[in-house]
């Protein structure tokens, strides 16, 4: 229960009714009670859920928090750091205020069907909306005469059960456990004909040695790792490159120049071979599944 009659004698929120805060503002900082206070000053946890009624002050907390967390961690913690997952756009119209009335830079405020899509590069048009499904869920198919029509709706619907359900949960986390320790694509990778690092070794790179990070951040570090082990490969022909300029015939000025660009050239292959190698289409692992 909140204590609705609970002054709050807050530095932080003193300094923000201060700033000459609009009466949203002024609204939302006096209705906040001890448990919300303590939920938006919560600094033991790494993962605070916040549950509560429609209506019970939820999405004010979250904004308060990140606000908060702003104000106390300006040098580790950036506005572009922090992602607002709202239900539904109509809540921006209420949320993109409230930061700034807190005097901190807006974060980033998106719907999850908004960001898985543009995460899979999928369009829009073609992923179901979570009302679609709603709708779906509940429709009348007494109107359908068409055996196949009806079929078509039956399997809809058991897919969305299915998928919203904790079967298919426990489904992705073991295949999400199963990419973090045992996904293996990678290929041996060479450099003008010289083996740089061999896949066993790219897959010790990202599932032992960087086995505490999050899986892209680890890719991205047997990227750098690739990179700096070619690097004496490249201190060696620009090298080459220099001593035939210190040459001073026309020959070895034009071999220089044609070794300097094969390198570049092979330079760029390599880059754009580790950048399709370190990315994955998410949509392609999720398929997977099926």
């Amino acid at each position: 229960m909140f204590d609705s009659n609970l002054h709050i004698a807050d530095r932080f929120l003193q300094d923000v009714l201060a700033q000459n805060a609009g009466q949203k503002m002024h609204a939302i900082v006096a209705s906040i009670q001890r448990e919300q206070n303590a939920a938006i000053r919560d600094d033991k946890h790494d993962i605070l859920v916040v549950q509560g009624a429609a209506g019970s002050g939820k999405t004010s907390v979250a904004l308060q928090r990140a606000a908060y967390l702003l104000y106390h961690h300006r040098a580790e913690l950036k506005a572009h750091q922090i992602v607002a997952f709202l239900p539904t756009y109509l809540l921006t119209e209420y949320t993109s205020g409230v930061l700034p009335e807190l005097g901190e830079e807006n974060i980033r405020q998106t719907t999850f069907y908004d960001y898985a899509c543009r995460r899979t590069a999928l369009p829009e048009d073609t992923a179901e909306t979570l009302f679609e499904q709603q709708e779906c869920m509940m429709a009348e198919n007494n109107h359908l005469t068409d055996p196949v029509s009806e079929h078509v709706l039956r399997r809809r619907r058991a897919s969305i059960h299915y998928k919203s359900g904790q079967r298919f949960e426990t489904l992705l986390t073991n295949y999400l456990d199963y990419l973090h320790c045992s996904w293996q694509p990678w290929v041996d990778v060479y450099f003008r004909g010289e083996k740089i690092i061999s896949a066993r070794q790219i897959s010790r790179l990202i599932h032992e040695d960087f086995a505490c990070l999050p899986l892209l951040v680890r890719i991205e570090k047997a990227r750098i790792r690739i990179m700096i082990l070619i690097s004496p490969i490249i201190r060696k022909a620009a090298a080459e490159i220099r001593e035939l300029r210190r040459q001073e015939s026309t020959g070895a000025e034009i071999l220089s120049e044609g070794v300097r660009q094969q390198l570049s050239q092979d330079l760029k292959q390599l880059r754009e071979e580790l950048s399709i190698w370190a990315s994955y289409d998410l949509l392609a692992l999720y398929t997977e599944l099926f």
